[in-house]
C-alpha cells in the first residue's frame, strides 16, 4: 500500500505539472488538452488521498499489532519455559492444595461443633494441629481440679475424654488424612498440652 501510494503521489506531480504545461504551452483555457490534463490530475489526486488514507489505517493497525505481541511478552520467564505438562502439573498440585485445605476446614468446622461444650477449636496448618481450648465453666473447672491432683485423673472419668479424642483423631485421619495432631489444652496455659492424639493414638498424656 505505501508503494502505490508513492506511486500516486508522483502521478499526481506529473499531472499537475502536465495541466501547468497544457495552459502555458498549447490550447490555453479552453482546449482539450488542458482538460484532459485536468481530469488525470484530479484523478490522481484522488488516488493519492485514498492510498494516503489506507497506509494511515495500515500503520495504526501494526501499531496496535505490536502493542499486543509486546504485551504477550510480557509472560514471566518461568511459565514461558515451562513444557504443557509442567503447567499441567502445576494447575494440579494447586488443585491438591486447595482440596486439602478444604478437608481440613471441614475437620474443623466438625470439631468445633462436637467439642463445643468443651470450649473453642483451633486449626494450625504449619503444623497439622488441631487445639481444644476448654472454655466453658462446666469442663475447665473440674479440668483445673485435676491439673492441681493428676492422680484424682482416673476418678473425675478422663478415659472418657481420651477416648473421645482418639474416635475424632480417627476420623480426622480418615476424611483429611495422615499426620494430624489433636490436642487438649490446659485452661489456664492455653499454649501447653494436657493430651495428644495423632493418627488414632495417644503420643502425650499429662496425666499418665
Amino acid at each position: 500500500m505505501l508503494y502505490l501510494f508513492i506511486i500516486a503521489a508522483i502521478a499526481t506531480i506529473l499531472s499537475l505539472f502536465g495541466v501547468y504545461n497544457a495552459i502555458h504551452n498549447h490550447s490555453g483555457w479552453l482546449g482539450s488538452g488542458w482538460i484532459v490534463s485536468v481530469v488525470i490530475a484530479i484523478f490522481c489526486i484522488s488516488a493519492t488521498v485514498y492510498t494516503g488514507i489506507n497506509v494511515q489505517k495500515t500503520v495504526h493497525q501494526n501499531k496496535i499489532a505490536k502493542e499486543e505481541a509486546k504485551k504477550s511478552s510480557k509472560m514471566p520467564e518461568l511459565t514461558k519455559n515451562m513444557t504443557i505438562d509442567q503447567l499441567t502439573s502445576e494447575d494440579s498440585n494447586q488443585q491438591k492444595a486447595a482440596k486439602i485445605d478444604l478437608k481440613e476446614q471441614n475437620a474443623l468446622k466438625s470439631l468445633a461443633r462436637s467439642f463445643s461444650a468443651i470450649g473453642k477449636v483451633s486449626f494450625s496448618s504449619s503444623d497439622k494441629t488441631y487445639s481444644v481450648v476448654p472454655t466453658t465453666k462446666d469442663f475447665a473447672d473440674p479440668l483445673r481440679q485435676i491439673v492441681k491432683n493428676p492422680e484424682n485423673a482416673s476418678k473425675a472419668n478422663f478415659d472418657s475424654i481420651k477416648k473421645s479424642f482418639v474416635n475424632s483423631s480417627k476420623s480426622i485421619q480418615k476424611s483429611v488424612g495422615d499426620g494430624y495432631t489433636l490436642q487438649l489444652m490446659n485452661p489456664d496455659q492455653t499454649s501447653k498440652s494436657l493430651l495428644s492424639v495423632k493418627n488414632g493414638e495417644i503420643i502425650y498424656n499429662y496425666f499418665k
